[in-house]
């Protein structure tokens, strides 16, 4: 039954690898320019990755159309620099009979912040065997896009796909050159919308949907496909390092999709979620002196407990506590606007040092390059506070530099750098940096 199923499928398209095994998160089985989920970003372009995590694993597994005989699988890794990321993919989808298969490796570089590129080769493989027909055969392809951000709220975004049969017109009846355009918007914290337009072998195709991270840890979405009589929505759970994802997907005519999928991940950011009411100043009525405050002091005025702790070590590691310290150590702007009448001995960032930065941060730093003679490079405060400078100048993360300067009061230069190489919470690329940073200059 499903062999002529597919005969007949086969006999009305010519277009093979019209259907993609998406991740849950990106709803439906094609390619969106534009998208409304962090998630489904880092997923479809690797530059994204940069935000979400320094590294993944994914497996997802679909059924499409509740169709018992066909299966359709797809695994994922990828891994991100401070500036790029890149992501290898495996794809399948069919039957014993209709195979197809996809391996495809991609590239996404941010072009500051108002860009991004991504540029991902692939090899295929369609395999069919019935009683008509033996067919095998492999097909390079390449798919690119690029992002546009002219504002914060906006990204506007265009993706191509099977770019060699665009221009050669070579085994388009297989790959056809889909491409499509779209625009996302992210209005407020934890919710956006998105809309593209696809080009595909069979029509043009509206597709409108939207995301909301409801909670820090839960975040949903849903679209709409006019074209197609599609919808979807889809339920994504966070818990430390492994995302679970959940999507069902309905076509009037095909009927009904399952998707599921698990990823293993190592570090990243929290989920931003929704803002459900007008943040409140907290009263204060004593107000927290940065210079002698405690933890639990900072909590009291509605920081949250790692942030705070950090906050304080900072303090006592690196120095003085300065605007840009605070959101540094992951305070958001908003949440320093509306707590900031509470604090009291901030230092000023602009005053805390000369107008002529490069030559105050040289001078400074011949202050540290004379006490690499000692056994103990770090062990004073003004060490440690220009090391940690160095550390951010350099690319290393705020977060991750802190830690660094905080292991590097009780160890040699050597050592230290020794004690870099195994920083779990160090990308490869932070590693090179921070070993920079610490050498002898």
């Amino acid at each position: 039954m499903i062999s002529l199923m597919m005969s007949i499928w086969l006999s009305i398209t010519s277009s093979a690898f019209t259907y993609r095994t998406m991740h849950p998160t990106l709803l439906f089985p094609y390619y969106r320019a534009a998208l409304e989920s962090d998630t489904a970003r880092s997923l479809h372009n690797p530059a994204f990755l940069t935000q979400f995590c320094t590294f993944f694993i994914d497996m997802n597994y679909e059924k499409p159309y509740n169709l018992k005989e066909i299966s359709a699988m797809s695994a994922r890794a990828g891994f991100s620099l401070p500036f790029c990321g890149a992501m290898l993919t495996w794809n399948s989808f069919g039957i014993d009979e209709y195979k197809e298969e996809t391996v495809e490796a991609s590239f996404g570089y941010k072009i500051g912040k108002y860009a991004t590129i991504l540029f991902a080769p692939n090899i295929s493989k369609l395999v069919i065997r019935t009683d008509l027909v033996d067919f095998n055969e492999y097909f390079v392809n390449y798919r690119g896009g690029i992002s546009f951000f002219p504002f914060p709220l906006i990204e506007i975004s265009y993706h191509q796909e099977n770019i060699r049969s665009f221009f050669l017109k070579e085994g388009s009846d297989i790959h056809y050159p889909s491409w499509s355009v779209g625009i996302a918007l992210r209005p407020t914290e934890g919710f956006s919308m998105s809309w593209n337009l696809n080009k595909t072998y069979f029509s043009y195709i509206n597709t409108f949907a939207v995301s909301a991270n409801l909670l820090k840890w839960l975040a949903v979405s849903g679209g709409y496909s006019r074209e197609t009589s599609s919808i979807a929505g889809a339920a994504t759970l966070f818990v430390d390092g492994i995302v679970v994802s959940y999507c069902i997907r309905y076509h009037s005519y095909l009927g009904t999709t399952h998707s599921f999928s698990a990823t293993i991940r190592y570090g990243g950011m929290p989920l931003e979620e929704i803002s459900y009411s007008k943040p409140i100043k907290p009263s204060c009525n004593e107000p927290i002196n940065v210079k002698t405050c405690t933890s639990e002091d900072l909590q009291r005025i509605g920081i949250a407990p790692p942030v705070a702790e950090r906050i304080v070590k900072y303090r006592e590691t690196v120095g003085p506590v300065t605007k840009k310290s605070l959101i540094q150590m992951g305070l958001t702007p908003k949440e320093y606007k509306r707590i900031s009448h509470c604090l009291f001995n901030l230092t000023n960032d602009e005053t805390s040092k000369p107008k002529n930065t490069e030559k105050w941060n040289e001078q400074k730093w011949k202050k540290v390059r004379i006490s690499y003679k000692q056994n103990f490079p770090f062990r004073n405060a003004e060490t440690r506070r220009l090391l940690f400078q160095k550390l951010v100048h350099e690319g290393v993360k705020a977060s991750s530099a802190l830690r660094i300067s905080e292991l590097a009061k009780d160890l040699t230069r050597k050592k230290l750098i020794e004690t870099i190489e195994h920083l779990s919470f160090l990308s490869e690329s932070e590693k090179i940096a921070a070993r920079r940073a610490c050498a002898e200059q």
